[in-house]
């Protein structure tokens, strides 16, 4: 069975970007624009692997997105992405990527993801400390395409 991922980005450019990385190593890729697509996937029926999500969003931040999706499923994991410096470390469960992410650093963060324990049950004194903050500046990360048609 597929580990199925769903991608949480508002920018199409760069939600597509991420999807065609992972579905080039192997997963089964969901795409939402915002978490209103986000909760329609977790409520299809069909087990969500890993939650992908962006932490600025129209309507909620990915924080919250996240906790919505962890009363979904329990077991869900979550990868948490962003493009500031300015992040609240207390309230992720989960890693943090700074974009532009590296491809290598994306999938060695999903392989790590599945392959731990969720962090759902830990006291909220210890979420803080379970995250990390990878700051990737190679010549090769994750960007905005273009499309060509």
């Amino acid at each position: 069975m597929l580990e199925r991922i769903l991608v949480v980005e508002d920018d199409a450019r760069l939600r597509h970007a991420l999807s065609r990385e992972l579905e080039a190593a192997g997963y089964d890729v969901e795409q939402a624009h915002d978490y209103r697509d986000a909760l329609e996937v977790l409520e299809d029926g069909r087990r969500i692997s890993v939650l992908l999500v962006d932490l600025i969003l129209p309507g909620v931040n990915g924080f919250a997105l996240g906790r919505m999706a962890r009363m979904r499923s329990r077991n869900l994991k979550i990868i948490y992405m962003t493009g500031t410096d300015d992040v609240p470390m207390h309230e992720a469960d989960g890693p943090i990527l700074h974009k532009p992410v590296h491809p290598a650093v994306l999938l060695s963060t999903v392989r790590d993801s599945l392959s731990t324990a969720t962090t759902a049950h830990a006291a909220p004194s210890s979420r803080g400390k379970l995250s990390t903050m990878h700051r990737i500046r190679e010549s090769t990360p994750i960007r905005e395409t273009t499309e060509k048609s």
